[in-house]
C-alpha cells in the first residue's frame, strides 16, 4: 500500500496488520511505495533496504532513534506552486546512516517554474532567467532575463529553491531543488547519494 498510517499496509512480527507505533522497529523492503503525510511516532529504529518513502507536507517527519537507509529512496512529491503546500524530507533521530545503496532525491522538487521567492525573470521572447536560492540564478539567453536573487543560506540552506521563469513565448523554466533536513543528536554517516539540484529548463 501507500499511506504510512493505514494499518492494513503493515505486518507486525507475528504477521498481524497494524501501523507502526512508538517504540517499534520498522523495516522497509524492496518494492515498497510509502507516502508519509505527517510525523511518525517515535520509533526505536527505521531500516530501509529498498522501495520509496515520499515525504508530503512541510511538517512531516520521520522520527526514530536509529535510521539506516541501505537501499531505496527518500523523496518528495512533484514541485509545488506559490499557493500550494510545500514539502521537505525531514528526519529526526539519534544516529543516521545513508549507505552506498541509499538515495535521498529532492532534485527538481522545490518550487515549480515561475514560483518561489526569487523565481527567474522573463525577458524577450523565450528568454527566461534561472531561479535563485543560495546564489543568484543564471541569466537568460543574450542576457535578456535576470536570474532570481539570493535568499536563505548557501552553507546551511533550509528553504526549497525557486523555479526558473516562464518565457514570454510560454516555455517553462526548470523547477527548483527541494529541501532536506537531517537532525541527528549523535552521528550522521553518508556513503549514499543526496541530490537537491534544480532542474534545467526543458529543451
Amino acid at each position: 500500500g501507500s499511506d504510512w498510517f493505514e494499518a492494513g499496509h503493515w505486518l507486525d512480527a507475528a504477521g498481524q496488520p497494524g501501523a507502526p507505533a512508538a517504540g517499534d522497529t520498522v523495516i522497509v523492503g524492496a518494492g515498497a511505495s510509502i507516502l508519509l503525510t505527517n510525523e511518525t511516532p517515535a520509533l526505536a529504529a527505521f531500516t530501509m533496504h529498498g522501495g520509496t518513502l515520499t515525504f508530503s507536507n512541510w511538517f512531516t517527519r520521520l522520527q526514530a532513534q536509529t535510521v539506516t537507509v541501505s537501499g531505496g529512496t527518500l523523496t518528495l512529491p512533484p514541485p509545488f506552486l506559490d499557493n500550494a503546500m510545500s514539502n521537505r524530507v525531514h528526519v529526526v533521530c539519534t544516529s543516521f546512516a545513508l549507505a552506498a545503496g541509499g538515495v535521498i532525491d529532492a532534485s527538481g522538487k522545490g518550487y515549480a517554474s515561475a514560483s518561489g521567492p526569487e523565481r527567474g525573470r522573463t525577458g524577450g521572447t523565450n528568454r527566461a532567467g534561472g531561479g535563485g536560492h543560495g546564489g543568484r540564478g543564471g541569466q537568460g539567453a543574450h542576457h535578456e532575463a535576470y536570474g532570481g536573487g539570493e535568499y536563505d543560506s548557501l552553507r546551511e540552506p533550509v528553504a526549497p529553491g525557486s523555479g526558473g521563469a516562464t518565457g514570454a513565448g510560454g516555455d517553462s523554466g526548470g523547477a527548483g531543488g527541494g529541501a532536506v533536513r537531517i537532525e541527528a543528536a549523535s552521528q550522521v554517516t553518508v556513503d549514499g547519494v543526496i541530490m537537491v539540484d534544480g532542474e534545467d529548463a526543458p529543451a
